[in-house]
């Protein structure tokens, strides 16, 4: 409301689309960075260490994406996508893996996977394979250079 007690028009007003993304990433140093970077280009972001922990916050909590590192505790990464894939419709799921070879990829696309990203991280294959996932009208911003790779300490 404005001070004379009408209200303030939003129409017209056009907002960032934001986007629900699981991180599960077993490394807590790694996990923080990427939800940090997915956070600052305005998403709605939660992480979990393990696959039991991404299969409960699925169940509860919308997600448009889930970035599935390769190497977890119990249930590996690959395991996750699959289950992943045929429970949650609709759900892009991208594997994290530091082999990021042909092997790799037809395994990951073969359980699901709409794509992998190659540990660490950098913040431009975040970018490219976020828009191939949820859309072309993805553009998350660039960090200053001393943060454009995401693994880099902080």
């Amino acid at each position: 409301m404005d001070d004379d007690g009408s209200e303030r028009s939003t129409a017209g007003a056009v907002e960032a689309p934001t986007h629900g993304i699981l991180v599960v990433e077993s490394d807590p140093d790694q996990q923080w960075r990427l939800a940090r970077r997915l956070t600052v280009d305005g998403n709605r972001v939660v992480g979990t260490s393990s696959a039991d922990g991404a299969l409960a916050l699925v169940s509860r909590w919308p997600v448009d994406l889930v970035l599935v590192a390769e190497d977890l505790p119990g249930m590996e990464g690959l395991e996750l996508v699959r289950r992943l894939h045929e429970t949650c419709e609709g759900v892009q799921v991208v594997l994290m893996t530091h082999d990021d070879g042909p092997d790799v990829r037809v395994a990951a696309a073969l359980a699901g996977a709409t794509g992998c990203l190659r540990k660490p991280v950098r913040s431009a294959a975040l970018a490219e394979i976020m828009a191939r996932a949820l859309g072309s009208d993805i553009r998350p911003s660039l960090p200053p250079p001393a943060l454009r790779d995401i693994s880099a300490a902080e």
